[in-house]
């Protein structure tokens, strides 16, 4: 039988053959490694792991104290690696010990968001003095208003946003699926005043600084996450990563009363029941209102 380390080398280049993003890789890569060392200090073979062995596997994950969702996502990994080796005919029906192991459950969490009060104090302790504070502000109007995922804004260029319409292409989304999405009218005079301020004009949207008046070239995910972390300090709210402001995106237009098939087109999900499942429960502006409304309803009837 084929062994673990052959089997995953054959997934990676199906995944490279389909041209998948290279987060998609490199989050497959962490996952078949956190297998490889767990069975490397148990001494296991180079083998592909049998229904007690991945039982074992995700019972210790659990108890190092990783996050149930980190527990499930080292599960989803080695599942979708057996049903590739099914489906290439590595492996038989019969031997594909995923199909006799459970998923580990994960408790139902309420994503941290970024709320409307907490994006005004954020951009207003944003100067306008430089092209960094023009294009921080930009990132945040991009990142809340647009519910962009750090890699899309990363990989915008220049031509990526049609400020006459006031809208957005994603043109290499999650999946290798593009979208359009609408920008606020704020963007203009933001964006207009980045791209006369900024040291250099190229054809990617956001550059990174060296410290002094030059680049380094394109801005990263992780430069993003740097710049909300002394941005959010300086506005005094809770540090946030970007992917709270893609949550804050969600929730401000379902409390909005914006449909749910619009909300999870424009976030790029591939199915509206990834949307209901994250976001659905936790409209509270929107329940709260209406709950409200019913209840002066009722007592107007004199119910």
């Amino acid at each position: 039988m084929i062994s673990f380390s052959e089997a995953v080398r054959l997934h990676r280049q199906y995944l490279r053959a389909k041209r998948r993003a290279a987060n998609t890789l490199d989050w497959y890569g962490e996952q078949f490694a956190a297998y490889d060392r767990w069975r490397i200090k148990r001494l296991l073979p180079d083998s592909l792991p049998d229904a007690r062995t991945i039982d074992a596997y995700i019972a210790d994950q659990h108890d190092t104290g990783l996050r149930p969702a980190t527990v499930h996502a080292r599960f989803r990994a080695l599942r979708a690696l057996f049903r590739f080796l099914e489906r290439r005919r590595e492996i038989d029906r019969a031997d594909n010990a995923i199909c006799l192991v459970d998923a580990p459950s994960v408790p139902h969490e309420i994503r941290r968001y970024v709320s409307l009060p907490e994006l005004g104090a954020l951009l207003a302790a944003i100067d306008s003095e430089s092209w960094l504070d023009h294009r921080d502000r930009m990132i945040i109007l991009l990142l809340f208003y647009s519910g962009l995922r750090v890699g899309e804004l990363c990989a915008l260029e220049v031509a990526d946003i049609e400020i006459s319409a006031l809208t957005v292409v994603v043109r290499r989304g999650k999946g290798e699926r593009a979208r359009t999405v609408p920008c606020v009218p704020e963007m203009r005079g933001v964006l207009a005043a980045y791209l006369y301020s900024r040291p250099a004009h190229v054809p990617r949207l956001l550059l990174a600084s060296d410290g002094y008046a030059g680049t380094t070239g394109a801005l990263t995910g992780e430069g993003v996450r740097q710049m909300l972390i002394r941005r959010c300090r300086r506005a005094g709210i809770a540090i946030y990563n970007p992917h709270a402001f893609r949550h804050g995106f969600a929730m401000w237009l379902l409390n909005s009363g914006a449909r749910l098939t619009t909300v999870s087109t424009a976030m790029g999900h591939s199915d509206v029941a990834v949307t209901s499942q994250t976001y659905a429960h936790t409209t509270t502006d929107t329940v709260r209102s209406e709950y409200d409304a019913a209840v002066r309803r009722r007592r107007s009837a004199n119910i």
